[in-house]
């Protein structure tokens, strides 16, 4: 299958193999047009693994109705990434017409055509019901109310926080590259941390989020700073350790069986993750006179 890429993005070269779509389809085009390939995970499979699995973790164990949280932050996730997709479609359209070094997915004429953004905010709304149900099931402690005046005011809640992702990214696709430096971290905090709108947050979950905040917004600082993406640095294992760090810090102000557990089993979920990098980190290994580090290699 012939594959055509162009910076840094890889798509199916669609309209040659007459399979151009026609239709929208909610995360269609952070799938199949903006995906990053970087990865060698399909964009279902990366997400699930490197955003809803750390999501799910931080917040579910401990939570006091685990399978009713469980659900409502997965539809929860599927409705804010249908919004941040329409980010993703803004940042495309943006740079086309404005930006002098566009880097544009091949693809993204194609998906531009039949990209509804009116659309996708109706399959949000539609996904985020049934989410919004869950949470008023599972007792969300901090907003009284009925069953029904609580799903109603948990799915206002939602749709708030919706528009302000859109507009976030509204402002941060036309500011200039080193200032989204910081609204970025802003984007990634909303992307791991919007549960914590009605669910608690345990301890040892927020310093999960923490990393994994980290763990996504350095490299894009360095990448704006140094203008490419350190590829090679061990970002899974430096997210090991701000976990760790910020673990033991609290420890003996949060120390109880609960933060413990919690704790170990998110330390033990993040070093199966890092394990590669942590092993090549420890072969690499050796005496200075034997380094071949130089400061012309940064």
């Amino acid at each position: 299958m012939s594959q055509t890429a162009t910076a840094g993005y890889t798509s199916i070269n669609l309209v040659q193999k007459n399979r151009a779509p026609t239709r929208y389809y909610p995360l269609d085009y952070a799938a199949n047009c903006k995906r990053n390939n970087g990865s060698g995970y399909s964009f279902i499979t990366d997400n699930v693994r490197e955003d809803l699995t750390i999501i799910l973790v931080a917040f579910v164990p401990l939570a006091p109705s685990p399978v009713a949280t469980f659900f409502a932050i997965i539809l929860f996730h599927i409705s804010f990434w249908i919004i941040y997709e329409a980010g993703y479609v803004d940042n495309d359209r943006t740079a086309a017409r404005a930006e002098m070094d566009a880097k544009i997915p091949p693809s993204f004429h194609i998906y531009d055509k039949i990209y509804k953004e009116p659309l996708a905010w109706i399959c949000a709304v539609i996904v985020a019901i049934p989410a919004a149900f869950l949470a008023a099931l599972s007792g969300v402690a901090f907003l009284p109310g009925s069953p029904l005046i609580l799903t109603i005011t948990v799915l206002a809640l939602w749709l708030l926080l919706l528009v302000s992702l859109r507009l976030l990214y509204l402002v941060y696709n036309r500011i200039d590259k080193m200032t989204r430096i910081y609204l970025y971290v802003a984007l990634q905090l909303m992307k791991y941390g919007f549960p914590a709108l009605f669910f608690s947050l345990p301890a040892a979950g927020a310093m999960l989020i923490t990393a994994q905040v980290f763990r996504k917004w350095f490299p894009y600082v360095i990448y704006r700073h140094a203008g490419r993406l350190a590829r090679d640095f061990p970002w899974r294992l430096l997210r090991l350790m701000v976990f760790v760090i910020l673990w033991l810090l609290l420890l003996s102000d949060q120390f109880s069986m609960a933060y413990l557990l919690h704790g170990l089993g998110i330390a033990v979920l993040l070093w199966l993750r890092s394990r590669s990098q942590l092993k090549a980190a420890v072969a690499n290994v050796r005496h200075v006179g034997d380094d071949t580090w130089t400061r012309s290699s940064k």
